[in-house]
């Protein structure tokens, strides 16, 4: 029982190390998620498929800067552009916490706005450069009590 423990401690010590060197000051980042089928859902539009691309830089320890680019398409043939930047605050252990905001443009209403986004996540490394980021997510528009989202997506960063 020990030996399982140890191996444990260890596998844990050795995850937490190889997040760590990820996340230094001047490391580069780039990421490109998908929400789709299901995943996310608002009042108006109950399905919806994103894309979005997103690159920026660890400007300290731990505390990354990215400006993103997306689009979302649903199932009333409504399609929404959006650009904007966020914030990252990442943990030793590759579970971060980001805020943002968005420029909004949806295209079938002729809507446009900001948006603040809010987001739970995790750098799940498959090798030195390479991670896997599933993240919760909520967006909510600024004085508009009818525009939101809310979602699961999945990511995959590339960190050099």
């Amino acid at each position: 029982m020990k030996a399982i423990k140890l191996a444990i401690l260890l596998a844990v010590s050795l995850v937490c190390s190889n997040a760590k060197a990820q996340f230094d000051e001047s490391t580069y980042i780039v990421n490109a998620s998908v929400t789709g089928l299901n995943i996310a859902y608002n009042e108006t539009e109950k399905l919806n498929a994103e894309v979005d691309i997103s690159a920026g830089s660890f400007v300290m320890d731990n505390f990354a800067i990215l400006g993103n680019i997306g689009s979302k398409f649903n199932n009333n043939g409504n399609q929404k552009f959006y650009i904007g930047a966020d914030a990252r605050l990442y943990t030793n252990f590759g579970i971060y916490l980001g805020a943002g905001l968005e420029y909004n443009y949806l295209r079938a209403t002729d809507w446009k706005g900001m948006m603040y986004d809010l987001h739970l996540g995790y750098a799940y490394f498959l090798s030195r450069t390479v991670a896997i980021e599933p993240a919760f997510y909520y967006k909510h528009a600024f004085n508009e009590k009818d525009k939101y989202d809310y979602g699961f997506k999945i990511g995959f960063g590339c960190y050099f």
